[in-house]
């Protein structure tokens, strides 16, 4: 498979862990998409609060805080992610959407599941996924698979990570990635990177079929506003290629 995504770890200006990841374009190219660094530490040095920038194909940026909780060997049990308010005013207003809650194994290694709020005043929680994480004997991720259910993998990754005197210093994500997707303010954007038509099916979470949509160009915009607020699997097929991934409505 192809690597085209890179993980690289620095410091920010006040001297606390930043991460930056980047994308090939198909001319070989590198492009900074995300950027997330720690603005809070705890008495341990650890961070507590991350603030996450996704850096979008149409120049927009999308911002989110992200807030971790800690156990007494100093690995992270909880955390939680709010975004910025779609109707804010002034200043900024954070809203609540996601939380997920950790396990570790004898092994150090990690199961995350993830919950969704989209109910703006009753604040319900809905179960959306598992992810399963596996880390080398230097505690850095190699591998990391998201299941939906028991017999649906949603994505998988492999990590490749690179030292320097036993210190991770990047690493390379393998992940074929010939179909684009971008999904803002309930407009789904499709790039097929290898061909010039395909399928576009929608599915709730529970695997019912609630929009087919044929593409008939390497670029094309499907609008989402007759759907309900949740979460929703988006599966891509063209004569080649197949993409499946998930995106929340609210």
């Amino acid at each position: 498979m192809d690597r085209n995504e890179k993980s690289i770890y620095d410091l920010n200006e006040n001297g606390y862990p930043l991460l930056e990841e980047q994308y090939v374009s198909n001319e070989g190219e590198w492009f900074k998409w995300s950027s997330t660094g720690a603005i809070q530490l705890n008495d341990k040095k650890n961070p507590v609060v991350l603030m996450d920038t996704t850096f979008h194909d149409s120049e927009d940026i999308s911002v989110m805080k992200i807030e971790l909780i800690y156990n007494s060997a100093d690995q992270v049990v909880a955390f939680t992610t709010m975004g910025l308010s779609e109707e804010q005013t002034s200043g900024q207003e954070w809203e609540l959407y996601e939380k997920i809650l950790l396990e570790y194994d004898s092994q150090g290694c990690c199961t995350a599941e993830i919950h969704y709020s989209w109910k703006e005043e009753e604040k319900d929680w809905i179960y959306s996924d598992r992810i399963d994480m596996i880390y080398d004997d230097k505690k850095n991720l190699i591998s990391m698979i998201e299941w939906v259910d028991e017999d649906f993998i949603f994505e998988k990754y492999e990590y490749i990570n690179f030292y320097s005197d036993d210190v991770s210093t990047s690493t390379e994500v393998i992940r074929d990635e010939t179909i684009l997707l971008h999904f803002s303010d309930h407009i789904l954007t499709v790039t097929l990177q290898n061909s010039e038509s395909g399928r576009l099916s929608v599915y709730s979470t529970s695997g019912k079929l609630v929009r087919r949509t044929p593409l008939t160009s390497a670029l094309s915009s499907v609008s989402l506003h007759e759907l309900n607020k949740g979460i929703y699997i988006i599966h891509v097929q063209t004569a080649s290629d197949t993409l499946t991934n998930k995106i929340v409505i609210r």
